[in-house]
């Protein structure tokens, strides 16, 4: 039974990290130079925002603690994990300056 729950919590958490490497991919295949203003404008604070979450699935860091009792002996343990980002944030802070430099060449400023 116990391992069962740790297959469906390793498989939603690997859900939820390509589902958001998913919307960086999407982002990524958009052509934004074709874009009118407003959109890319929007496209913009899009691609700001990803950066924005990537940036801080890759910094998550945690530890746990951990104590049990069994077979005639007491145990301790401790753990560090390291976030996993799950996208290119090099791509998608490069598609950001790409954008930014189009916007300020059309007159806006985000």
């Amino acid at each position: 039974m116990m391992a069962d729950r740790k297959t469906a919590l390793l498989l939603l958490g690997s859900l939820f990290i390509v589902g958001c490497a998913g919307r960086a991919e999407q982002l990524l295949r958009t052509d934004y130079r074709t874009m009118g203003n407003d959109d890319l404008l929007r496209y913009y604070y899009q691609v700001d925002e990803e950066v924005a979450k990537c940036q801080a699935r890759a910094d998550r860091t945690s530890v746990g603690l951990g104590t049990g009792y069994g077979g005639g002996g007491f145990g301790l343990g401790v753990g560090i994990q390291q976030g996993v980002g799950g996208c290119d944030l090099d791509a998608l802070r490069q598609r950001r300056g790409e954008v930014r430099f189009l916007l300020n060449k059309r007159g806006i400023t985000p």
